[in-house]
């Protein structure tokens, strides 16, 4: 199914490129790679991409065996989310939601909703299941901190040199130590200049 998606995508390029005479007289665009591309390659390089990407992250499968058919139904015919009045057929969003609310709530974890769609984000409790618009949002809400700082102290120490060199070079009456020591605190300061 994905591999015929990626196809009918490659085909409706390939046919703006061919239909647009700016896209393909101005050179933002390399025409002739597209027009090179035959849809099963574009397609096998998706698939292909797709691959690594879902091996690195190892996504878990949630199934839909716990989830009974009847809340999902009483969520329906009050029109609750993800369910409302204009749109009474997100069956497929019911049964998704209640999947992955049931799966963190028994593993103890909470799991980022991205979209855009205001019934997800009123479905989402924002303790297990916590609504994010944008995927970018998620990104930087799920990172992890530890390894930031392990990355942010390798950085520093990778510099240290110049860095020193610098606070030298800004501070030139103050001796300047670079110490690998996490539970260190200053001594005191003084502030010489401040801009309010």
């Amino acid at each position: 199914m994905l591999a015929s998606e990626i196809q009918t995508a490659i085909h409706a390029v390939k046919k703006v490129v061919k239909d647009n005479y700016i896209l393909r007289t101005v050179p933002v665009v390399d025409v002739d790679a597209i027009r090179l591309t035959s849809k099963e390659d574009a397609a096998n390089k998706a698939l292909a991409h797709w691959e690594e990407y879902r091996a690195l992250i190892a996504p878990k499968m949630i199934g839909f065996d716990s989830i009974k058919a009847s809340e999902i139904m009483d969520l329906h015919f009050a029109e609750r989310p993800p369910f409302s009045a204009s749109k009474r057929n997100e069956f497929r969003d019911a049964f998704v939601l209640r999947a992955l609310y049931e799966w963190a709530e028994a593993e103890d974890q909470q799991i980022l909703v991205v979209s855009g769609d205001p019934d997800h984000k009123a479905t989402c409790d924002g303790h297990r299941l916590v609504h994010v618009p944008t995927l970018a949002e998620a990104i930087a809400r799920s990172r992890d901190d530890a390894a930031l700082e392990q990355q942010a102290r390798e950085a520093i120490s990778s510099q240290s040199g110049v860095i020193k060199k610098f606070l030298e070079e800004l501070f030139p009456d103050i001796p300047i130590a670079i110490e690998d020591d996490p539970e260190a605190e200053a001594e005191g300061y003084t502030i010489y200049s401040a801009d309010v």
